[in-house]
């Protein structure tokens, strides 16, 4: 749909309409401002109130991540600590076997413990590699209160341009962020005698959720552009009468 002005209210209207001057579709159009405070209430109750507030969410978001955190399997402290101990003592063995071939009495025992002292600098080697990956591994990854805290960062952006005025220009990008779609459906209604089109309802998806329609807007001779669904979609079909439109 497209953006425009009607006097000093902002409007979106049908565009496919726009574009065929009234050729294709109907002159499906709704108030910005109207459905922009109907969003804002959506995400008031259904993000903000339903989660319980800040501490609420914050108990449960900290209880998935660690769940989260569990089924990865330690890293951290845990492993680094069983690294260090094992490279510690395969270092100590290889000394060991060290000063043994230094002190070697003749070639036999020199070439006897030649492959003990292979084999244990390998294995020094391998510990070393392991530790610098683990110990890189757990600095990258981000710990559970880092998770639980960027998620409580864009709940506390919702709380802002729900409850300050003054966080209007905030609005765009959250939404944007939060991948917000918007379908309403339309039937023709009568004002007096006036024909007009009137916004029934629709459904508002936000995040990975797929879409729910796919209006198609039917051409050629003898349309009469209305927009239907697709097979196979789980959104359920409009009324008699009724027209879908997306907002984007």
């Amino acid at each position: 749909m497209y953006g425009l002005t009607s006097g000093k209210r902002a409007m979106y209207c049908c565009a496919e309409y726009m574009k065929s001057g009234g050729a294709f579709c109907h002159h499906n159009q709704f108030d910005a401002e109207a459905l922009l405070k109907f969003m804002l209430q959506v995400f008031k109750q259904q993000i903000i109130l339903k989660a319980g507030g800040r501490e609420a969410l914050w108990a449960r978001l900290l209880e998935k991540a660690q769940r989260a955190a569990s089924d990865r399997g330690p890293v951290a402290a845990s492993d680094l600590d069983r690294l260090s101990g094992q490279l510690a003592k395969a270092r100590q063995d290889l000394e060991r076997i060290s000063k043994n071939l230094a002190m070697a009495l003749d070639e036999a025992e020199n070439q006897a413990i030649k492959p003990l002292f292979r084999e244990k600098r390998a294995e020094v080697d391998r510990l070393t590699q392991e530790m610098e990956k683990c110990a890189t591994t757990s600095t990258r990854a981000p710990g559970v209160q880092d998770e639980v805290d960027a998620a409580l960062g864009l709940f506390d952006q919702i709380v802002r341009i729900v409850e300050d005025p003054q966080a209007r220009p905030a609005i765009r990008p959250l939404l944007v962020k939060l991948n917000v779609r918007i379908w309403l459906n339309f039937k023709e209604g009568l004002k007096k005698t006036r024909k007009i089109r009137l916004l029934t309802g629709g459904v508002i998806a936000m995040g990975d959720t797929p879409d729910l329609v796919s209006p198609i807007c039917r051409r050629g001779s003898g349309s009469d552009g209305k927009m239907n669904l697709s097979s196979g979609e789980t959104f359920s079909p409009p009324a008699e009468g009724e027209q879908i439109s997306s907002v984007s």
